[in-house]
């Protein structure tokens, strides 16, 4: 978290991007950067400059109502 809020401090976007795949991707991926066997990849940060105006994607909240139930 401190490296993607490091980036944004420098005006660098950011985004985590969870890394799952087969084994024969992850030998694959191991193979292209010379990882060793015992180091699993799980996150990748995609980086970049942003433009003006952009979109977000937001998730809907639910109400806490929904989700809390008080037991007496």
């Amino acid at each position: 978290m401190n490296l993607l809020y490091s980036l944004h401090y420098y005006k660098i976007a950011a985004i985590p991007l969870n890394w799952y795949a087969t084994v024969e991707n992850n030998n694959r991926l191991r193979d292209l950067l010379n990882l060793p066997k015992s180091h699993i990849p799980v996150a990748f940060v995609a980086c970049g400059y942003p433009i003006e105006e952009f979109k977000l994607v937001t998730s809907k909240r639910r109400n806490i109502e929904e989700i809390i139930h008080i037991i007496k």
